[in-house]
C-alpha cells in the first residue's frame, strides 16, 4: 500500500513469533511502490549491477522551521516567500511563519523533503531572475522549488516516530515501524533505480524519530559472497542453528554496500539477502552495526505538490525556467 508522504516532517527471553523473525517484502516494503515510471524491476541478484551513480543532483538550504522555514531572512532580505508575495500578491510568507511556529522547538524539522525532491527532479538554478519587477537570486529560486515539491512523494518502509528504540537479544529493533526499510527492498531499489535506470532515490538517513531526507548519490557493493543458511543465521543471531527466518529461502548472500548520500561521507550497510532457487531476492536481514543504523524509508517524488496553499506551481515554474 502506498502512503502519502504526509508524516515526513512531523511526523525479553522467550519464544519469538514467526512475524518477528521473518522480514518479508510486504505491502510496506514493496519496491514497486516507489514512483518513477519504472514498472519492471529486476529482482534476480546476479542481473543487478554492483555500482550505480547519479550525477545531476544539486544542494541548497534545508530551511529549518526553527528559523522560520522559507520565511527566514538568513540568506537575504526580503525572504524568498516575502519576495514571492511581493511579486504575486499572495500570503505565502504569512502562512510559512505560522506553520513554522508549530515546530519551532523541533531541531530537525525543516524542508529537507522538498529540497531533496527538487534537487533530483529539476536542473540547478544558477541565474538571477526578475519576475514582476522582483529580483529572485538562485537561493530564492531553490526555496521556491523546495516549496513546490514539499508535499510530493510516497514512502517505502515505515516511518519511525519513536523517541526510544528498543532491541531484542540479537540486536534487532523491536518496534516494527522502526525496523524498516527491509534490506532486500533497499538493495532492489538502489540497484534498479541508480544502477539500471540512472534515477535518484531519496532516503531518510536517520533510523530514529528525526527525519533527514537526502538524495542517494551512489552505491557500490564492496563485498558479495554466497553463504550457507547456518552462516546466515550466525550473522543474524551470532550462533549456528536452524535458519528460522524465511522458510522459502534457498540461498543466502552477504552484502556490504557503500552508499553515499548527498553532502555526506559514504556509509557502509551490511545485510543478508534471501534468494529462491532461481536467484530472485525474497527478503533479507540487516546484520552487524546495520541492525541499528540503516535508512528508515526510501522514496521518490512523483509530481510537484506544494504544501503551502499559497504557492502557484505555474508561477514557480515560470520563475524557474528563467533561472537555468
Amino acid at each position: 500500500m502506498k502512503r502519502l508522504l504526509l508524516l515526513i516532517m512531523i511526523s525479553a527471553c522467550g519464544q519469538e513469533s514467526a512475524y518477528n523473525l521473518k522480514e518479508p517484502m510486504n505491502s510496506r516494503n514493496d519496491p514497486k511502490s516507489i514512483p518513477g515510471h519504472i514498472t519492471n524491476l529486476e529482482y534476480v541478484l546476479n542481473k543487478l549491477p554492483n555500482y550505480g551513480e547519479v550525477s545531476r543532483i544539486w544542494s541548497g538550504p534545508w530551511w529549518p522551521l526553527s528559523d522560520g522555514g522559507t520565511s527566514s531572512t538568513r540568506y537575504g532580505s526580503p525572504s524568498p516567500m516575502k519576495k514571492y508575495d511581493l511579486a504575486t500578491g499572495s500570503n505565502a510568507n504569512s502562512w510559512e511563519i505560522e506553520n513554522a511556529k508549530k515546530y519551532a522547538n523541533v531541531g530537525w524539522a525543516g524542508k529537507c523533503n522538498g529540497l531533496a525532491s527538487a534537487s533530483i527532479m529539476t536542473e540547478e538554478p544558477t541565474k538571477q531572475v526578475y519576475y514582476k519587477n522582483v529580483l529572485f537570486n538562485p537561493v530564492d529560486v531553490k526555496a521556491l522549488l523546495t516549496e513546490m515539491w514539499q508535499g510530493s512523494g510516497y514512502i517505502v518502509g515505515d516511518r519511525c516516530d519513536k523517541r526510544v528504540i528498543t532491541y531484542d537479544q540479537y540486536g534487532r529493533i523491536n518496534e516494527t515501524e522502526c525496523r524498516d526499510v527491509n534490506p532486500a527492498t533497499f538493495h532492489i531499489a538502489v540497484a534498479n533505480y541508480l544502477g539500471l535506470f540512472g534515477k535518484a532515490l531519496i532516503g531518510d538517513k536517520d533510523p530514529s524519530e528525526a527525519v533527514w531526507n537526502y538524495p542517494i548519490k551512489s552505491y557500490k557493493v564492496l563485498d558479495k559472497k554466497w553463504i550457507t543458511k547456518y552462516e546466515a543465521n550466525y550473522f543474524i543471531r551470532k550462533y549456528n542453528d536452524v535458519y528460522a527466518y524465511n522458510s522459502e529461502a534457498v540461498d543466502f548472500v552477504y552484502i556490504k554496500n557503500e552508499v553515499t548520500f548527498l553532502n555526506f561521507n559514504p556509509t557502509h550497510y551490511e545485510y543478508v539477502l534471501e534468494l529462491d532457487q532461481k536467484g530472485k531476492i525474497l527478503g533479507g536481514e540487516w546484520v552487524n552495526d546495520s541492525k541499528k543504523n540503516h535508512p528508515d524509508f526510501l522514496w521518490r517524488p512523483q509530481d510537484p505538490k506544494a504544501e503551502n496553499p499559497n504557492i502557484d506551481i505555474k508561477v514557480v515554474n515560470s520563475i524557474y525556467r528563467q533561472s537555468i
